[in-house]
Formats: C-alpha cells, sequence, structure tokens
C-alpha cells in the first residue's frame, strides 16, 4: 500500500501537493485533476493534514477526477432547468 499524497490546503480555494498548486472552488479536485495530467498514477491517494493532524482523505485521485465531471454534468442540467 502507497502512502497518501501529501497536500496542503490554504485559505478556501488554494491546494498544492508534489509542487503543483491550483486555485479553484473545488480546489481538491482540481489538484486531483492537475496531478492525474501530470502523469501521477490514478490509484494514488491524497491527504491533507495541516499540522500533522489528518482532515482530508482522498481515496483515489482518479476516482475525484472521475466524481468531478459527473457532479459538473449534474450541476449543468440542474441549472438548465426552467
Amino acid at each position: 500500500m502507497h502512502k497518501p499524497i501529501p497536500a496542503e490546503l490554504a485559505g478556501s480555494d488554494v491546494a498544492s501537493a508534489l509542487g503543483i498548486t491550483v486555485i479553484a472552488t473545488s480546489f481538491v479536485i482540481a489538484l486531483c485533476r492537475a496531478l492525474v495530467e501530470y502523469g501521477y498514477d490514478p490509484a494514488l491517494s491524497l491527504a491533507a493534514c495541516p499540522d500533522g493532524m489528518p482532515c482530508l482523505h482522498v481515496r483515489s485521485i482518479g476516482e475525484a477526477v472521475n466524481w468531478f465531471g459527473r457532479a459538473a454534468l449534474y450541476e449543468l442540467q440542474i441549472g438548465s432547468q426552467p
């Protein structure tokens, strides 16, 4: 079993890991997407641990990217309702 990718969260819209920083409203999902796009294994997990205390764990960065695609489609469909 691999150790999770350590991530840092800053404010309400910034996340970084392994030298990659994203600014987005869904910043953890955006970070997962960036990691996959940079070639990291989608099966890897991610953990944000400020001051050594776990607060967020993503089981698989690939699953997070796939979830985001479905969530964005769902929001688009809901937003287009009359």
